[in-house]
């Protein structure tokens, strides 16, 4: 075989060697980024299914939240029947009681403020 014959064979010889590399080295990048996309995704799925506890707790509590509000605004309308018929009583019992159209006001606001700082 002549020089040119083994420059060729070594030349094939080195193409093969580095295409071997070549697709060592992807093989091995391919894997590794999959390996990281997966985690990524599994990380991913962790931070939602840990958002949708936490939103779960929290329309849970709001939905007790809205429940003591409710309480409270039946309350509230329960003494908003109520204040005029105590008033009128008064204004017939006692006579001198006739000024406490002014104070109704002051009255009515005093009673949602009581039932809006009610710890329950």
């Amino acid at each position: 075989m002549k020089i040119w014959g083994y420059v060729a064979l070594a030349t094939i010889l080195v193409a093969a060697v580095a295409k071997g590399v070549h697709w060592t080295y992807q093989r091995g990048y391919a894997d590794a980024t999959s390996k990281q996309q997966e985690l990524v995704l599994q990380q991913v799925n962790i931070a939602i299914e840990r958002a949708r506890d936490e939103w779960e707790l929290t329309r849970e509590a709001a939905e007790v939240q809205l429940v003591v509000e409710e309480r409270i605004v039946e309350v509230i309308r329960e003494v908003e029947r109520e204040v005029p018929i105590v008033v009128e009583r008064l204004v017939e019992i006692k006579p001198e009681c006739r000024d406490l159209g002014t104070e109704y006001a002051g009255l009515l606001n005093a009673a949602v403020h009581a039932s809006n700082t009610a710890e329950m």
